[in-house]
């Protein structure tokens, strides 16, 4: 299992607006870390500069987009553009704004199925980010599906992120949650909170050993360390991550 941090959320994140002021800097911090590699967002690596600087510092898990940064088929080959300059082989879409019934996931479905076309065309995996609105039970569903069981009914070959806080806020068990996705994740974003919004990793209610502990009955290739916010100890919260993940 190797360790990564995710970087660039619109100045939100754990290192809030450096790896958008001085990616180098940042880096030197996700180094100091002991992080294997990052997880970027598209205003970090969506310009020459970034994927260079990236390319030669370090190693990138996954490229985190959005589902309408990659509906125009132009967009979608840039972007794979840069995951090759990236040398990156796994692309992660988050969608807003959804509407959320059986009709509104079914055409999501259509849009993920194209690009996970083109992405297998160049040696990409695809995954889902899933927020509280994609694990929780549709209304008007008399099957009580979740927005993320039309998709993978719809997307069989569709992997997902588990994110641990989401799943919280949705009213799950974190822990259930990753039992549920495991054999078709591999992928998780170790994320901290309460019912009541994000808090800093190991401030929260999320069992994270317990996370660990059912991620490992399947392959683990990947645990991000996300937050919403920044941190006046970076390295002493990076320290009690990897005390969790990497016991």
């Amino acid at each position: 299992m190797r360790t990564a941090i995710q970087l660039g959320i619109n100045g939100f994140g754990v290192l809030g607006r450096l790896p958008e002021d001085d990616l180098s800097a940042a880096l030197d911090l996700v180094e100091a870390g002991g992080f294997d590699a990052v997880e970027v967002m598209g205003n970090v690596a969506g310009h020459p500069e970034g994927v260079a600087t990236l390319r030669r510092r370090t190693e990138v898990a996954a490229l985190h987009l959005f589902v309408a940064d990659v509906v125009e088929p132009a967009e979608l080959d840039r972007w794979v553009g840069v995951l090759d300059g990236l040398g990156c082989s796994r692309l992660i879409l988050s969608a807003f704004g959804m509407e959320q019934s059986v009709a509104g996931y079914r055409a999501l479905s259509g849009q993920l199925a194209a690009v996970l076309q083109r992405l297998e065309d160049a040696g990409t995996r695809l995954y889902f980010h899933c927020h509280d609105v994609e694990l929780t039970p549709l209304p008007r569903d008399g099957a009580a599906r979740r927005g993320v069981d039309v998709l993978r009914e719809a997307v069989p070959d569709l992997r997902v992120v588990v994110d641990t806080y989401w799943a919280l806020a949705a009213g799950a068990d974190p822990a259930a949650t990753v039992t549920e996705f495991r054999e078709f994740s591999g992928y998780y974003h170790f994320k901290d909170g309460t019912p009541e919004g994000g808090r800093e990793f190991g401030r929260g209610a999320v069992d994270f050993p317990v996370c660990l502990q059912a991620a490992e009955r399947s392959a683990v290739d990947w645990v991000v360390l996300e937050q919403d916010n920044g941190t006046d100890d970076p390295l002493g919260l990076f320290t009690r991550f990897h005390a969790v993940v990497k016991r």
